[in-house]
């Protein structure tokens, strides 16, 4: 929610894609944004502190989203 991606970026969105560090951002890749474009997402404290909580919860390998069998997850129906 604070990142504004849409549901197919989130639900592609790897680890691999994530910088949590200084200048922390997401990287949508071209296949998965809509324009065909790949783009930077600025991350804000709240985004960057959930992230970090939920990745050490899991292992920080593939999809950030991963269903329970490690695919990707095909839909959200609550934040």
């Amino acid at each position: 929610m604070n990142t504004g991606l849409r549901r197919s970026e989130a639900l592609s969105l790897t680890w691999e894609q994530t910088n949590l560090g200084d200048n922390p951002h997401l990287t949508v890749l071209a296949a998965h944004a809509k324009s065909g474009k790949t783009r930077h997402v600025p991350l804000n404290r709240a985004a960057v502190e959930i992230l970090t909580h939920w990745g050490k919860q899991q292992e920080r390998d593939g999809l950030v989203f991963p269903s329970r069998g490690g695919t990707q997850l095909q839909s959200i129906k609550t934040a």
